[in-house]
């Protein structure tokens, strides 16, 4: 008679296992539903999370589009604040294409460096076409503005490199978290945060 009620016991404990088994999974895929029903669509990047680049540009603007083929395409742009008549205003444009994985409540991407795409633009004029520079009879002035305007090209290419550099850093991801303050927010991590 103990072994029968052992058996029952034990037949009682495993359906109790198996039916904890079976909700918890029903709720894994719950989740993983409603975050992979959420993530498709265009999401604006927060403040925080393009300041957190820190490139030195304070007017930035990113968008960052998932598609449902588990691909997304991040575009930044940005301005720099330092303009004015001898410092001229220095432009920043960031396109990303990258694929991502959505597994439950977290996710992984890849980005390759070929399809990180990063150009920033001086905004000086080239002194071999300014006709101003050109008609100067004093060539120590063209020499200065074809030195400062050389110089200013260099700045932009490491920018380039460092902007890059922060996407890669900052655009990977290895199972990071999936979190949701409301419908209309939505966290990566604790850097990445996307609003509708």
């Amino acid at each position: 008679m103990k072994s029968i009620e052992k058996i029952m016991i034990t037949f009682l404990c495993f359906n109790n296992i198996k039916r904890f088994t079976f909700v918890a999974t029903l709720f894994m895929l719950s989740l993983q539903f409603s975050y992979a029903q959420k993530l498709p669509g265009k999401w604006n990047c927060s403040k925080e999370t393009l300041l957190e680049m820190g490139l030195g540009y304070t007017r930035m603007k990113g968008k960052c589009n998932f598609n449902k083929n588990g691909t997304f395409t991040l575009v930044i742009k940005g301005r720099s604040l330092l303009g004015h008549k001898g410092y001229p205003l220095r432009s920043m444009y960031v396109k990303v294409k990258g694929r991502y994985v959505l597994d439950g409540i977290h996710i992984t991407s890849t980005i390759e460096d070929k399809d990180i795409k990063a150009s920033v633009e001086s905004g000086m004029e080239d002194p071999e076409f300014n006709p101003e520079i050109r008609k100067a009879e004093n060539s120590t002035t063209w020499d200065f503005a074809s030195t400062w305007y050389d110089r200013e090209q260099l700045v932009c290419k490491v920018q380039e490199q460092t902007i890059k550099e922060k996407i890669l850093t900052l655009w990977i991801w290895n199972k990071l978290p999936v979190t949701s303050d409301n419908e209309n927010c939505l966290n990566i991590g604790n850097f990445i945060h996307l609003s509708k």
